[in-house]
């Protein structure tokens, strides 16, 4: 009983030291600052979001790849870049539009889907991992 107690709980330290380390790292960071974003995404702060993440996504490119391959992309060929380079396959041509477009708007001026950024934000997310 006392060595299972003892495993039980070398077991439990071991978890605990992972998830706690995990939380240190700039993916754990990252993916926190997502899901806020898609909790607190309303039509208000739209644009303010798209802007937000097209900054992220534009920082995992160069952190997953290099600066040199996508820092000085922009417009289509961004977005045709991020489809070439997404493991999961999602359309960026079709709905990355809200990223190009969404900065040079007028403020709350931008006509931007709420279904569509959330889906952005979702592969977004995949790329994190």
């Amino acid at each position: 009983l006392i060595i299972i107690t003892i495993l039980f709980l070398i077991k439990w330290l071991i978890s605990y030291l992972r998830r706690r380390a995990y939380r240190q790292t700039w993916q754990y960071k990252m993916l926190q600052e997502l899901c806020q974003m898609q909790h607190k995404l309303t039509e208000f702060t739209a644009q303010d979001t798209a802007i937000k993440l097209s900054e992220i996504i534009r920082r995992l490119a160069m952190y997953k790849s290099s600066r040199i391959d996508c820092a000085g992309l922009v417009g289509k060929v961004w977005l045709q870049w991020l489809g070439q380079n997404d493991n999961y396959k999602f359309d960026w041509e079709k709905y990355g539009q809200i990223l190009i477009e969404s900065s040079y708007a007028p403020p709350n001026k931008a006509n931007i889907s709420l279904q569509e950024l959330s889906k952005l934000i979702e592969a977004t997310k995949k790329w994190v991992v």
